[in-house]
C-alpha cells in the first residue's frame, strides 16, 4: 500500500492549498471546503475531486495557478532523487495594477492522479496572517526543501533602502534567501530559487541590501528554502547515504528588514551640524 499523501499550499492571498496533476477522469466529485480543516480522501486514475473555498479579494485579482505532483520528487547535486510526501506551497498572488471594491469569490484544489490504485492523501487549506513583513519586526518561522516559505515586504514612506538578515540557531542544513519582484511564478524551490533576483546561500547568517529604485511596485518578495543537500554551503560533496529522510531537514529561522541610512544624507548632515557649531562659536 502507497504512503499516505499529505498535499498543501499556500496563497499570497494567505491560504495554504494542495493541487497534484490535472487529468480527464469519469467521476468528478465537488466538495464545498473551509480552511483549517484538514481533508482525509483518495483518488484513482478514474475518480477526482474538486475542493471549492471561499475568500475575499480584489475584483481586479487576476486568476493564479500552481500545479505539482505528490510526492514532490527533488534532485541533488549528483542527481540523486529525494521523494518528499509532506509538501506546502504558497499560492501566487499576482499584483494588482488599480485599487478596486472587493467581493467573495471561490477558488478551486483539484486533486487527480494518474495511479490505478486508490490514493490516500490529507489536504489542508490555511490562511497565512503573517505574510507581510512590517519594518524591524522580527518573524520566526520554519522551512525545509518541499515547504519553502516567501514573504512580502512594501517599502514605507521615506525609506528607499532595508537590509534583509536572516539568522538561525542551526548552521544545517543549508538554506537559500531570494530576492525576487513581485511576479508570478515565485521561484521558491531548491531548483529554481536563484534562477532571477539577488540570492545567497545561509548557514546562520545572511543579509541582503534592498533598494527600491530596483523594484517598480515598490515592494518586493524574501523567498527562503531549504536545500536538499549541504554542498553549496559547506563546499564539500554531500554523501547521499547520511541523507536518510530529506523530509526531516526542516531549519529554524527568524527574519527581519531594517532600514538603512543613506550614508550621503548622514554625511550632508553631519556637515551642516558642524558647520552650525562653528558659526555659534564664532
Amino acid at each position: 500500500m502507497s504512503p499516505q499523501r499529505w498535499i498543501c499550499l499556500r496563497f499570497t492571498i494567505f491560504l495554504w492549498i494542495c493541487v497534484t496533476q490535472l487529468v480527464q477522469t469519469q467521476n468528478v466529485n465537488h466538495k464545498d471546503a473551509e480552511f483549517d480543516v484538514t481533508y482525509s480522501d483518495s483518488v484513482t486514475s478514474r475518480s477526482q475531486i474538486i475542493y471549492k473555498f471561499s475568500r475575499t479579494i480584489d475584483r481586479n485579482t487576476k486568476q493564479a495557478v500552481l500545479s505539482f505532483q505528490v510526492p514532490l520528487m527533488l534532485r541533488g547535486v549528483a542527481q540523486n532523487e529525494y521523494p518528499f510526501y509532506r509538501i506546502g506551497r504558497t499560492l501566487c498572488h499576482p499584483p494588482i495594477k488599480s485599487a478596486s471594491e472587493t467581493q467573495t469569490q471561490s477558488f478551486f484544489v483539484d486533486v487527480s492522479t494518474l495511479s490505478g490504485q486508490r490514493t490516500n492523501y490529507e489536504l489542508q487549506v490555511s490562511r497565512l496572517q503573517s505574510f507581510t513583513l512590517q519594518t524591524d519586526q522580527k518573524l520566526n518561522f520554519a522551512v525545509s526543501p518541499s515547504q519553502p516559505q516567501y514573504f512580502k515586504y512594501v517599502f514605507p514612506e521615506g525609506v528607499d533602502t532595508v537590509i534583509v538578515k536572516v539568522r538561525s540557531k542551526m548552521k544545517f542544513p543549508c538554506s537559500v534567501m531570494s530576492i525576487q519582484d513581485i511576479q508570478c511564478p515565485v521561484y521558491d524551490l531548491e531548483q529554481n530559487v536563484d534562477f532571477i533576483g539577488k540570492y545567497q546561500t545561509i548557514t546562520k547568517l545572511g543579509a541582503i541590501t534592498v533598494q527600491r529604485k530596483d523594484f517598480g511596485s515598490n515592494s518586493f518578495y524574501v523567498a527562503v528554502v531549504v536545500k536538499i543537500e549541504d554542498e553549496a554551503c559547506d563546499h564539500f560533496p554531500s554523501n547521499p547515504e547520511k541523507i536518510s529522510d530529506a523530509e526531516k531537514r526542516t531549519k529554524i529561522l527568524d527574519l527581519v528588514v531594517s532600514p538603512v541610512v543613506d550614508k550621503l544624507v548622514l554625511y550632508q548632515d553631519e556637515r551642516r551640524d558642524s558647520s552650525r557649531m562653528r558659526g555659534e562659536r564664532l
